[in-house]
C-alpha cells in the first residue's frame, strides 16, 4: 500500500485495544464463506481464547493455555481455523507454533514449530492446500512462508510480508523502509511456479485493482521531505508488463493512488497543503484537508491509518 512510518508504541497499543477481524487478505478460498474472529476471555489462569463467527457473534469454539498475539491474523478453510500461538505462562511470549482447530470436532492439532526469529506469525490465508504465513517483529524484519498442508513442508518464500493475492499471484511488501523515510520494495510471488518478480524497489505507494497494480515509484534513491519525482505506472500481475501513466510526477508523500488520481501531501508541514494529481491531464489541484482525508481514507493525522 502507501507511505508508512514505522509502527510506534502508541499505534501498537491502539491495535491491542481492538479485536481484529480474521481475514485472509485478497480473495478467500471458495469454501471459506464464513469469517471468524478471536476474542480473549478474561481468565488469566485458563488463558481462554474463543473463536467467534463474525456475522452472528456466536462462539464456535475455544482453546486453553495458549498465548496469542493481541491482534492475531488467522485464516480458515470453512472446516478448520489456522492460527499461530505460544504456550501460556512460558518465559517467552511468542506465537511460534502453527495450529489447526477443527470447527466440527473441536480437535486442536499442532502443525509445525516456527522459527524463533520472529515474535508473531500471521496466518494470512489458505490457498490451494497451503497456508501463507507472515513472521514479524514489531514494525520490521518480516518474512513470508508457505506451509503445505499435505506434506507438512514449511518453506520460506521471501524476506517480505504478505499484502494481498490476486488469483495465483501474491503481492509481497515490506514495512521496513529502504530509503531515507518512506519507500519500500514490492514483489510478486507466483504460487504455481514459485517464481518471484520485482515490481519496483523505491515504492512510495501502490494500490491493487483487479489484475493491475497502480504504482508510484520514486526516481531518486534517497531524499529529504520535499517534492520529488515519481514514475507512475500500471503493472499487469499476470504478464509483468508496465504501462507508464506519468513519467515525472512531482509530489510529497503519497497517501493513495487510484486509476485516475494520486493524493499526496507533506506530513511534516501541513501548511504546504494537500493535493490531487490527475493522471490523465497531468495537472495538480490543491484540495482541502477534509477532502483529502475523505478520499484517502485516513482516519487522522496521528496514526496515519490508510484506506484501501
Amino acid at each position: 500500500m502507501c507511505n508508512r512510518k514505522n509502527i510506534t508504541a502508541a499505534w501498537m497499543m491502539f491495535c491491542i485495544a481492538f479485536m481484529v477481524l480474521i481475514g485472509a487478505g485478497g480473495e478467500k478460498a471458495a469454501a471459506a464463506s464464513k469469517q471468524y474472529s478471536v476474542q480473549f476471555a478474561n481468565d488469566e489462569k485458563q488463558w481462554m481464547t474463543e473463536f467467534v463467527e463474525t456475522s452472528s457473534g456466536a462462539v464456535v469454539g475455544s482453546v486453553k493455555l495458549l498465548w496469542m498475539a493481541p491482534n492475531p491474523v488467522i485464516a480458515n478453510s470453512g472446516k478448520k481455523i489456522y492460527f499461530s500461538a505460544g504456550i501460556a505462562n512460558s518465559s517467552l511470549y511468542r506465537s511460534n507454533i502453527l495450529y489447526s482447530y477443527d470447527l466440527t470436532t473441536g480437535d486442536l492439532r499442532k502443525l509445525a514449530s516456527l522459527s524463533d526469529s520472529y515474535y508473531y506469525y500471521d496466518v494470512n490465508e489458505v490457498y490451494r492446500g497451503s497456508l501463507y504465513v507472515s513472521g514479524w517483529n514489531g514494525s520490521e524484519n518480516m518474512a513470508l512462508y508457505r506451509y503445505d498442508l499435505n506434506t507438512g513442508e514449511m518453506k520460506k518464500i521471501i524476506d517480505q510480508g504478505y499484502s494481498s493475492r490476486y488469483k495465483k499471484y501474491i503481492i509481497c511488501e515490506s514495512n521496513k523502509v529502504t530509503a531515507s523515510y518512506h519507500t519500500y520494495p514490492i514483489y510478486i510471488y507466483n504460487t504455481s511456479t514459485g517464481n518471484l518478480r520485482t515490481v519496483a524497489t523505491n515504492v512510495g505507494c501502490f494500490e491493487r485493482s483487479g489484475k493491475y497494480l497502480y504504482v508510484a515509484a520514486a526516481k531518486v534513491k534517497d531524499y529529504p521531505v520535499i517534492r520529488v519525482p515519481y514514475r507512475v505506472f500500471r503493472y499487469n500481475l499476470a504478464t509483468g508488463k508496465k504501462k507508464v501513466l506519468a513519467a515525472n510526477m512531482k509530489g510529497y508523500f503519497i497517501s493513495k493512488i487510484t486509476k485516475k488520481y494520486i493524493y499526496h501531501s507533506n506530513w511534516e508541514d501541513e501548511s504546504t497543503g494537500y493535493y490531487r494529481y490527475n493522471l490523465k491531464t497531468k495537472k495538480e489541484k490543491k484540495i482541502s484537508r477534509g477532502a483529502f482525508f475523505k478520499a484517502t481514507g485516513i482516519l487522522n493525522k496521528d496514526n496515519e491509518q490508510m484506506g484501501n
